[in-house]
């Protein structure tokens, strides 16, 4: 009896061992399969790093007890390490210099919430100390470009907000905003760049209504730096929108109540829904960018992983600032309202992308939490003129 209860449960083991290979397999080709067509497709890659990190524990597991059985797992981990390799790059992050070395561009990019304290859940437009906090941050990091979204003004003050004014005293006297939403009739909000280099062209390119909901739109601004112009997008595609509602239901999922089913159904339908989104937004922005006339650094909150399908789409051939010169997994987004997506370590979602003939010299983040996002921070070399 004995030996036939080892033999089923072996069995049973090495069927979920195949189940979770089987998901990763799919999973490792998330970024070719747009999730408005394969809508399981988005929730694949959020999963990508867990189910690699299942099948390399089940192939540690069957090379004590079967080591033959251990080669289906290897073999998907192999298959799946280049996927991996987005969340844990395989490089040796080093100290951050506040010395910018000559000819390199610092750029940061920072989803800032509105200026909203990490651990608040309301907007309120005289959150000063938290925006002198974030304020005081760039001062010491001194980057050259920065990069916003979630960015507002108060337009009340002598018809310019104090929030711009304040950062053009820090240093950057160019600027673009986007100011696609508007609160109490007096704050704009949106997207922004800023810049202490010149500025001579902008845009602001707004995504047709069919693809985008209440979102932000993509604006980009030209700036000349050593003679050179360069093209640099601040982008915000499709937020969750996750309400008090859909935090109830994370917390309800985690908790396993009674309403834990219901909760499910109505927060899975509306991720799926947003990864449509992303998968149309995304192939609308990597044609935008792909006519840039010059050189393109992109950044920008992506509201996804760098195993899905919007994340592939829109860095295209270009370097990832974290893969290029950071370090250990590079959380970015880290929520105050849910428990369980505050301690997901994997949501690496706000990005630096540069094109391929530009260097990165260094890479860090903010690591304060006065937003729901850490800034993330790369000194970039432009290539050489021959």
């Amino acid at each position: 009896m004995q030996r036939f209860l080892r033999k089923f449960t072996a069995r049973i083991i090495l069927l979920v061992n195949i189940l979770v290979i089987l998901l990763l397999l799919i999973a490792c080709i998330t970024p070719y399969l747009n999730p408005g067509e394969w809508w399981f497709t988005g929730f694949l890659a959020l999963l990508f790093p867990y189910l690699f990190c299942t099948v390399f524990i089940f192939c540690i597991f069957w090379l004590f007890f079967s080591p033959r059985k251990s080669l289906f797992s290897l073999c998907a981990i192999i298959i799946g390490i280049n996927g991996f390799s987005k969340v844990i790059p395989f490089t040796f992050g080093s100290n951050f210099s506040i010395e910018k070395k000559e000819n390199h561009l610092r750029i940061l990019d920072w989803n800032l919430r509105y200026f909203v304290p990490f651990n608040n859940t309301n907007f309120k437009p005289d959150e000063e100390l938290n925006r002198n906090a974030i304020l005081n941050e760039i001062r010491d990091l001194q980057p050259d470009i920065l990069c916003f979204q979630e960015f507002f003004e108060n337009a009340e003050e002598n018809g310019k907000g104090n929030e711009i004014k304040i950062v053009e005293e820090l240093g950057y006297p160019y600027h673009y905003f986007s100011k696609d939403k508007v609160f109490w009739r007096t704050i704009m909000a949106g997207t922004a760049i800023f810049s202490r280099y010149p500025i001579i062209n902008t845009e602001l390119v707004r995504y047709p209504e069919r693809i985008s909901k209440d979102g932000e739109n993509t604006i980009f601004a030209d700036i000349l730096f050593n003679g050179d112009t360069i093209r640099i997008y601040s982008i915000h595609l499709q937020s969750f929108g996750f309400k008090s509602r859909e935090y109830q239901s994370l917390n309800q999922i985690e908790n396993q109540n009674g309403e834990s089913l219901e909760a499910s159904k109505n927060l899975l339908r509306k991720m799926r829904y947003t990864f449509a989104f992303h998968s149309l937004q995304s192939e609308f922005t990597m044609d935008l960018i792909s006519k840039s006339p010059y050189p393109v650094i992109v950044c920008g909150d992506l509201n996804d992983v760098p195993n899905s399908y919007a994340y592939d789409k829109i860095r295209g051939n270009r370097k990832d600032a974290f893969l290029e010169k950071g370090s250990g997994i590079g959380k970015t987004f880290t929520s105050a309202t849910s428990r369980l997506l505050g301690e997901l370590p994997t949501l690496r979602i706000d990005y630096i992308f540069t094109d391929p003939g530009m260097n990165i010299d260094q890479f860090t983040q903010v690591n304060k939490r006065l937003s729901d996002h850490h800034g993330i921070i790369a000194d970039v070399k432009l290539k050489e003129k021959e």
